[in-house]
């Protein structure tokens, strides 16, 4: 069988990194591979990428242009429906991440949500898709013409546990919260700074580091953190380090992970601090509601206090820690999926 993924970018990412692990095991099942990336490759990411899989960087104009008749054995797949516009709509199918209804459960204009409705009917209606949340597909399931097919992330946690051993190369605070994602308004950064300046009991006992950056550097994300930060005098107990190659043996110094997204459909650093048994606090996301489950302790309820369940996960660390689900086991995972394209 041939795979041609087409991906917005190859840059680290929690689909980037389930996509490169479903591309690496097929190309172990002696499956041929390619990826077309439509953004910016610098070396670094390349690296992670040319040993396993032959990346090409392409324009959606080229992807437009792109002429192909439906050969059997071929199939192309857009990572987080990348592209779709511009992509064959025969032989191709759809792996969603996220949540194409977001747009249209926001919108309180009837005119806005049918304008929404419409455009998630093109984007989605005219193939096979794959939702990696089955909460999403679901609730996607009545508008779009084929049925879903719910598929979760595959995981590796072996590689993350043996890239947490590997020695720092900075030097960390004894104590301290941490934040792993990019700088984004879904990702919601300012909740948990501002939470963490207005907790005496935090500030005073830990430190916050958040790992990740926005797109554009310095971005107004960015600088709206710095802003908050500098109307308090504690500004030497929060550290941004941006992007880093290796996050995980800084997480795995962590006191506790939080992850405190308006919007998650996952959240695969979830699966990250399962790996590591590192405490975890998330607000009740979509991801983190079906990655956690409705009665894990760390999961923060619309109303609740996050600053007093982070303290609860300080001070309780074991009720904190859940283990890994066997579901994202990668094999598992990608026998699934080749079942899938094979059924099509």
């Amino acid at each position: 069988m041939k795979y041609i993924f087409v991906v917005r970018h190859i840059s680290p990412g929690g689909f980037e990194m389930a996509t490169l692990i479903l591309v690496k095991e097929l190309v172990a099942r002696g499956n041929e591979v390619e990826v077309w990336n439509l953004g910016e490759q610098n070396k670094t990411d390349l690296e992670c990428w040319s040993s396993w899989v032959n990346v090409k960087k392409i324009s959606k104009i080229k992807l437009l242009l792109f002429k192909r008749s439906v050969v059997k054995g071929e199939v192309m797949v857009l990572v987080n429906n990348a592209a779709s516009r511009y992509a064959p709509v025969k032989g191709v199918v759809s792996i969603i991440h996220g949540d194409p209804l977001y747009k249209f459960k926001c919108n309180k204009s009837l005119v806005s949500k049918f304008k929404e409705l419409v455009k998630v009917k093109f984007s989605l209606g005219r193939r096979k898709v794959v939702f990696i949340s089955k909460k999403l597909g679901d609730e996607i399931n009545g508008f779009i013409k084929y049925p879903v097919k719910h598929i979760p992330n595959p995981f590796e946690p072996a590689v993350i546990q043996a890239k947490a051993n590997e020695p720092l190369t900075m030097s960390l605070p004894e104590n301290f919260i941490l934040h792993v994602g990019r700088i984004a308004p879904e990702k919601r950064q300012d909740l948990l700074l501002k939470t963490y300046i207005d907790n005496k009991e935090l500030h005073h006992s830990t430190d916050l580091v958040f790992v990740g950056a926005e797109p554009k550097h310095d971005g107004p994300i960015t600088r709206k953190l710095h802003r908050i930060l500098d109307q308090c005098d504690i500004s030497h107990r929060v550290h941004f380090l941006g992007e880093l190659k290796n996050p995980w043996n800084i997480m795995k110094k962590a006191k506790c992970l939080v992850l405190c997204s308006e919007f998650e459909s996952m959240g695969y650093v979830l699966l990250e601090a399962m790996a590591l048994r590192i405490p975890i606090v998330a607000t009740e996301a979509v991801g983190p509601l079906e990655v956690l489950g409705e009665d894990f302790a760390g999961l923060v309820k619309e109303g609740e206090d996050l600053g007093i369940r982070i303290e609860d996960a300080l001070n309780h660390p074991e009720r904190f820690i859940k283990e890994l689900p066997s579901k994202y086991n990668k094999d598992e995972v990608v026998e699934k999926f080749e079942c899938f394209i094979k059924s099509l």
